[in-house]
């Protein structure tokens, strides 16, 4: 077992010095299946006291880095203020970041997309072990229903495991209740100030 705890040590120190030049997608296939050997590894250290400190001395480090890539807690910002008028006159690149920024304090993984060939996913966002897409639309007053139509083919074509529109406008009661039937979280300007960190 003293071989095999040098071994995944050694192996979390290489993980952590190139997982940064993976894609969010890689690094997602490879949590799914590496998860499971870190929570044995962590269950043993729990009942071997003696080769919990040793290991802990050794790879302790490397061990905390590897579990908050795999599952990240979520990060005690400040919350910071905006009114929904200085939301509406963001540029577009420039709100998308911003939710993005949501995202990670709530402990997601996230990629903002590029601006061309986006494929209607704003922001690729990944968390304990379910991809979620976000569609975010800077809008002064109601989001056309068609919007919200074309973002659930969005979904089932990207089979996400779950999907947001988010804007600064509001939502007809037929793109309410097509979302609501498609199981797409709407969040419109009401609600994301009160959904802001």
């Amino acid at each position: 077992m003293r071989g095999f705890l040098r071994e995944f040590g050694l192996f979390l120190k290489e993980f952590i010095l190139f997982y940064f030049r993976l894609s969010i997608k890689a690094l997602h296939f490879m949590a799914k299946w590496i998860k499971p050997i870190v929570m044995i590894i962590r269950h043993w250290l729990e009942h071997d006291a003696i080769e919990s400190h040793r290991f802990r001395q050794k790879y302790g480090d490397s061990l905390g880095q590897f579990t908050n890539v795999i599952a990240p807690k979520e990060q005690k910002i400040p919350k910071v203020t905006y009114t929904l008028d200085q939301l509406k006159k963001m540029d577009p690149f420039e709100f998308e970041r911003f939710i993005g920024k949501q995202f990670e304090k709530r402990g997601y993984l996230v990629k903002v997309t590029k601006a061309t060939g986006d494929q209607g996913i704003d922001l690729d966002c990944y968390k304990n072990g379910k991809r979620i897409i976000v569609q975010c639309k800077r809008y002064q007053k109601q989001v056309p229903s068609g919007e919200v139509m074309k973002f659930v083919g969005v979904k089932h074509f990207h089979n996400a495991d779950e999907a947001y529109f988010i804007t600064t406008g509001y939502f007809t009661s037929a793109g309410i209740k097509y979302a609501k039937k498609e199981q797409i979280r709407l969040i419109d300007g009401s609600e994301l100030m009160r959904w802001l960190i």
